[in-house]
């Protein structure tokens, strides 16, 4: 197990009434957090995933590495625009970490390390018109009947 973050507090209430307070935070404890710990892969691939509503979301797959004791393959991008922001193409390195020690996210590539073979995600244009890229089998779907849930004859 990997120690995450530390506690102190003072025992005593001599102590604690001489240290006091701030606001609602009590100066005779203190919580620290560290860092969250970083690591360097090759992202492999780019791919879209349809969620349960029809919204698409771009999934980074990545070759394994060890981030904080467990192997991530695979990492958020969230949407378009941050692809765009970070500048991130299939074939780059680049530094990943577990935000809040739980979600797989690329925090940065490195550009030093781009192979002249990187290249940028591919999204057709029909999707992006849509500002939330909903998937369009969600949107052309029939109605279905809300007694049988059957879609209509026809």
């Amino acid at each position: 197990m990997t120690l995450t973050a530390w506690s102190t507090r003072w025992i005593g209430w001599i102590c604690r009434s001489g240290l006091g307070f701030v606001s609602r935070s009590p100066r005779w404890a203190i919580a620290h957090k560290f860092a969250a710990e970083q690591a360097e892969t090759v992202l492999e691939d780019i791919e879209i995933q349809v969620g349960r509503t029809g919204k698409r979301a771009p999934v980074a797959r990545l070759k394994p590495v060890t981030v904080g004791g467990v192997v991530v393959q695979n990492a958020t991008l969230h949407n378009e625009d941050e692809i765009a922001r970070k500048d991130v193409r299939i074939g780059d390195s680049v530094v990943i970490q577990r935000a809040g020690d739980v979600i797989p996210q690329i925090v940065r590539i490195i550009p030093e390390k781009r192979p002249k073979s990187a290249k940028p995600l591919q999204v057709p244009e029909n999707a992006r018109s849509a500002a939330a890229m909903r998937c369009a089998r969600w949107t052309k779907r029939p109605a279905r009947s809300m007694s049988t849930g059957a879609a209509p004859a026809g």
